[in-house]
């Protein structure tokens, strides 16, 4: 294996990985999965985020 095909799949791999996060649209407060309104500010509106 080449070095450039080593570099290749160690980015694959890395850029691979799904980071979840799950905010409250009205405040901008981290929030859970498992949350239906923000624990902060108590709006309903939260939003999810796939990177």
């Amino acid at each position: 294996m080449s070095s450039s095909d080593t570099l290749r799949s160690r980015l694959t791999r890395l850029l691979s990985t799904d980071t979840v996060i799950h905010e409250c649209r009205h405040c901008g407060t981290t929030c859970t999965a498992t949350d239906s309104t923000c624990p902060v500010c108590d709006a309903p509106e939260i939003v999810t985020y796939r990177f």
